[in-house]
């Protein structure tokens, strides 16, 4: 049988030694109109989606809420759009008023990381009325029929866009409303995505789509519920007043386009009939090569989120899952037996869809406490949780550090405001060793015994208030600082040093790829994406001592390959770790061949393309037996 081995890291080449494989992928953050990462050609697909308004009264407080148009669910159709505009409502707080929609999109971005200037492309059909206002060039614009308008934007600022829906006719609705950015109004039918976000992601191996997907809040529990390409807006869903979030069509579009592997978490309350046909999806259109991550949930045992606790506890109890007669402890049993049950169900489903287990990455998450992880490990043997036996693939757990520095401060009589952001850094690298060892190492040891990979589903710097309290301002801004400063790259180097050497740990994948700071945290390795990643120390760090890890020794039974200099200006060594006869290939992340040379008994090729874009491309070695694909990123 062939096998197919695709790296999870990028390699470079030291004289004598070979590279460590330091897996590594980041978390998405959510589609939001008011983020920094913008992941679609069209800006919509990011809205707000559309809330409901007095069409008489800007100042009328029902303007702009989400809740209320959820409860007025019955005057949009199923993908998002009023059947008619205006309409009225006998709703409490709308009787007797005129009532029209709008939505809002590119807000609140941070300066100095504004959205792009330019002409955008405002594309609707029906027959109806839009306004657009905010940071348009001479005031508000208005279009009154479908068709397609340019929408001059000079300078924007962190107002962003408004659209307004004044009128639809029922009969012929306002629909299908797109727009676009100005870089892409020429080929916008053929790219959906946009091609900053992909050169951003493109360099790691996994990508976690908890955040796209909304799954904090995801209710949903039919298969028929989930969000499709057709919705206008995948952060706000009316009619079924629950957030699905990112279709995952388009989550499998965006992995094989970026050749990066997508980790998926399954809403808490899917049925069978759901998880059933999600497995089927991924199994007949993603990529052969690439492999599913499969988690159920996020966090589902975390309190902070109370809905899906209390529906763990509800589950367990039911099922009569805990067995102590000790009240607080029969309660955590409740809830993480029920939680590590259904993850295996889940994982039974995706074993009956998949006949290649190696295309399927099954991952329990957990809380990274030494006593919950006896209590789960534990579980794993029991018949009422476990009855076929299963193992997932990984445990993972969150890796974080500066978790209750604050409260630290705060038993030591120490004002946070009073301290510089350097001597913040320093205590937090101080923290690095026993915060993670001291919480992180029982996992460590009981995964190495049942020969299951731990991971972190989340990780890096987290330094803020707890318990989701909003940062003071002077603490915010030291926080800030502190994350922009040029020692963040040897925080990062020092955490994945911890990991991958100390603890062992396999797969590490950060929190998160772009997010502005804020009173919670400054948790993006970028402010923004479109900041210049020449600017972030965070990403730096990542670059240097995550993706292009440290030397180990070569392991000489392992028919792999060393790629140097790694990123390259075109100029490629190949070291062969066995000799042997196949062909080396060249291709783009789209599986573009770009070269290809017969290889026969040899030690080191070199290659050479000083043609390429810079970007990230695959080499691809063949054999009889092996196939092995590797990264390589060329900058010039």
């Amino acid at each position: 049988m062939r096998k197919v081995f695709f790296g999870l890291a990028l390699c470079i080449f030291f004289q004598g030694s070979s590279q460590e494989e330091r897996p590594i992928g980041v978390n998405l953050t959510d589609l939001s109109p008011f983020g920094t990462v913008w992941i679609y050609t069209n800006a919509l697909k990011q809205s707000s989606g559309w809330l409901v308004r007095n069409a008489n009264d800007e100042a009328d407080p029902v303007n702009g809420s989400s809740e209320l148009r959820a409860e007025l669910f019955e005057a949009f159709d199923s993908v998002g759009y009023p059947l008619e505009v205006p309409f009225q409502s006998n709703h409490p707080q709308t009787m007797g008023k005129t009532l029209e929609v709008s939505c809002l999109v590119l807000n609140g971005q941070p300066a100095p990381y504004f959205y792009p200037s330019g002409n955008y492309l405002l594309i609707y059909e029906g027959q109806g009325s839009i306004v657009v206002q905010g940071d348009i060039d001479g005031g508000a614009m208005i279009f009154n029929v479908g068709g397609t308008y340019e929408v001059p934007v000079s300078n924007p600022t962190s107002l962003g866009l408004e659209l307004i829906i004044t009128s639809s006719l029922e009969a012929d609705p306002v629909r299908n409303v797109q727009l676009i950015f100005p870089e892409y109004v020429d080929n916008y039918s053929s790219e959906k995505f946009r091609s900053d976000f992909i050169e951003l992601v493109q360099s790691f191996d996994v990508l976690r789509f908890m955040k796209p997907l909304r799954v904090e809040n995801n209710t949903v529990v039919d298969w028929s519920d989930r969000t499709t390409s057709y919705s206008f807006s995948y952060y706000l869903d009316v009619e079924n007043q629950v957030l699905p979030g990112m279709p995952y069509s388009e989550i499998i579009e965006l992995s094989n386009l970026t050749g990066t592997d997508p980790w998926i978490c399954v809403p808490h309350m899917a049925s069978d009939e759901y998880v059933d046909s999600l497995a089927l999806l991924f199994h007949d259109n993603l990529e052969e090569e690439r492999r599913v991550y499969v988690e159920y949930s996020n966090e589902a045992w975390n309190p902070a989120y109370p809905e899906k606790w209390q529906y763990m506890l509800d589950q367990g109890v039911l099922l009569n899952l805990a067995t102590s007669t000790n009240e607080e402890l029969a309660e955590l049993e409740a809830i993480h037996r029920f939680y590590t049950k259904r993850s295996f169900e889940i994982f039974q489903i995706f074993n009956d869809t998949y006949l290649n287990a190696d295309r399927v990455v099954r991952v329990h998450a957990t809380q990274s406490d030494p006593f919950v992880a006896d209590l789960i490990f534990d579980a794993y043997n029991l018949p009422s949780v476990n009855p076929n036996n299963l193992m997932p693939d990984a445990v993972a757990i969150a890796s974080y550090i500066g978790v209750s520095m604050f409260d630290d401060f705060q038993v030591q009589n120490l004002e946070v405001c009073d301290h510089t952001a350097q001597e913040l850094l320093d205590t937090l690298r101080m923290r690095i060793n026993n915060e993670m060892i001291g919480l992180l190492e029982r996992y460590a040891t009981l995964s190495n015994e049942r020969g299951i990979d731990l991971f972190a589903y989340e990780g890096g710097q987290h330094v803020t208030e707890l318990n989701f309290q909003p940062m003071e301002s002077c603490a915010e801004e030291l926080v800030a600082t502190m994350n922009r400063l040029p020692e963040m790259e040897d925080f990062f180097c020092e955490v994945f040093e911890t990991w991958y050497e100390t603890l062992d740990g396999e797969l590490f994948m950060i929190f998160n790829l772009a997010e502005r700071p804020d009173p919670f945290g400054s948790f993006g390795i970028f402010e923004s994406q479109f900041q210049e990643v020449t600017t972030s120390n965070k990403w730096s760090g990542v670059e240097r001592c995550g993706l292009f890890s440290v030397p180990l020794a070569v392991d000489p039974g392992k028919a792999d390959i060393l790629l140097f200099p790694n990123p390259t200006n075109g100029m490629i060594s190949i070291r062969f770790q066995q000799r042997g006869e196949g062909e080396i290939r060249l291709l783009n992340l789209a599986g573009q061949l770009i070269y290809k040379r017969n290889v026969k008994d040899a030690e080191e090729i070199r290659i050479n393309q000083p043609e390429l874009v810079p970007g990230i491309y695959l080499i691809e070695w063949r054999t009889k037996v092996d196939i092995i694909r590797r990264k390589i990123k060329v900058q010039k």
